[in-house]
């Protein structure tokens, strides 16, 4: 069992992380505070050192620009210092300068003055074996956090413990992966399709006279037949008197001009049937 009294530095090379985390998961945005604990355990974590260099604004600005803002969240971690190193640019080929040196010195000056028991160091960096002997032969324990494909036999040989990393350590530990679920979430919320009203049956409209429609006023759809020459009234009272006085006069008259229309004569006489089968 781990003593838990046990102090522990985590040192990271953020360039061999980064390029390890993009290869093996096709993403970077880690969670720093809690990848740290996940490797310290219950022992007691006393600081993170994160090594990189500063892109080239001159030659990627808009990578400068995405590493200011990741920067910024790394200085807002608790525990957590940034070592900046520089780059050099040799026969047109961008080379980092420092950060190898300055991570090697801090394990190795750090665990000469006991500010830590175990040494974490995230990298697979085969120049930092000498370091790491250099260490162990002062009684400390280094331990090695990699992914196994991207990890040097060298250093893997030399260290006294080591932690494979691979999709399943970091499958809680990215940080739009939170913010991600989150959202969705809320755009469920959001866009949800608005609950459907249960639908109900409209009562059936009176036919001219006020009577309920009977079966055979409809169709075989259930649709209620309508007289191709009939003309629907606008009212209740428009419903009796329909056909107006003239209309009757001339319909009465057998001297009645030929100038009637047709028309009148069958939509008379159609409603006539239709009020003698309704007495009926």
């Amino acid at each position: 069992m781990e003593d838990i009294k046990d102090k522990v530095v985590i040192f990271i090379d953020g360039s061999n992380f980064y390029h390890a985390l993009e290869q093996n998961c096709g993403r970077a945005d880690v969670d720093f505070t809690r990848f740290a604990q996940r490797l310290a355990g219950e022992r007691r974590i006393v600081r993170i050192y994160y090594y990189n260099v500063i892109q080239d604004v001159s030659r990627n600005p808009d990578g400068y620009r995405e590493q200011q803002k990741f920067l910024t969240s790394l200085f807002d971690t608790p525990y957590l210092e940034v070592r900046l190193g520089t780059t050099r640019s040799r026969e047109g080929v961008t080379v980092e300068k420092g950060v190898d040196v300055m991570l090697a010195v801090d394990l190795v000056s750090y665990g000469a003055s006991h500010i830590y028991d175990t040494a974490i160091v995230v990298s697979g960096d085969a120049d930092y074996a000498y370091a790491v002997q250099t260490v162990k032969n002062m009684g400390r324990l280094v331990e090695l956090a990699a992914f196994e494909s991207n990890a040097s036999k060298d250093l893997l040989l030399v260290v006294d413990n080591r932690h494979f990393l691979d999709r399943n350590f970091f499958k809680d530990l990215w940080i739009s992966g939170q913010a991600s679920v989150a959202s969705s979430r809320r755009r469920d919320e959001i866009h949800a399709p608005a609950p459907i009203p249960p639908k109900v049956d409209k009562p059936e409209r009176p036919d001219n006279n006020g009577r309920p429609p009977r079966p055979q006023d409809r169709d075989r759809r259930g649709n209620r037949r309508r007289h191709p020459f009939r003309r629907e009234p606008n009212s209740a009272a428009a419903q009796k008197a329909h056909t107006t006085e003239a209309e009757k006069e001339l319909l009465r008259s057998d001297s009645a001009p030929d100038i009637v229309d047709p028309i009148i004569r069958a939509d008379h006489s159609y409603r006539e049937e239709m009020d003698d089968s309704h007495d009926d």
